[in-house]
């Protein structure tokens, strides 16, 4: 939902909350999509029992998440602060006057590269562990020679 409600802020307009809301709302979203994805993930890779774990501390899970979210809001509010430039610049167009986003195109994918990292984690972090299942099951149930 809250994906889908982050793209719609590209149906308005452009103001200057409009075009904060594109710039942030979508990274800040797919950063939390993807926190909980890897907090969720660690804490299962880390149960201590095998197969469906009972209990997994959900106040751990809510610090991991909290932690994974909250550098993509300080990287946002670093932006902010540190913006010399409007959101906003007007075109001339004719006799019209165009208001559109300053931040279009490569601007916005580097907003998305912390979301891309969180990605990466989650996605790495399988591969090693059936890489790692996979050799251990190997050494451990090799058969020995006589």
């Amino acid at each position: 939902m809250l994906m889908y409600a982050s793209l719609f802020s590209f149906t308005f307009s452009p103001t200057p909350l409009v075009c904060f809301a594109r710039l942030h709302g979508t990274s800040v979203v797919y950063a939390a999509l993807f926190s909980v994805l890897l907090a969720r993930s660690l804490m299962l890779a880390t149960a201590d029992t095998d197969g469906l774990p009972g209990h997994v501390s959900g106040a751990v899970q809510t610090a991991l998440f909290l932690a994974f979210v909250s550098v993509q809001g300080a990287l946002c509010v670093q932006e902010w602060f540190l913006r010399s430039e409007p959101l906003t610049r007007t075109v001339l167009s004719g006799r019209r006057q165009e208001t559109s986003c300053s931040d279009v195109g490569a601007s916005f994918l580097v907003r998305l590269i912390y979301p891309m990292i969180l990605l990466g984690f989650q996605v790495g972090k399988k591969i090693i562990h059936v890489l790692c299942s996979t050799v251990v099951t190997s050494l451990v149930f090799k058969p020995h020679k006589k």
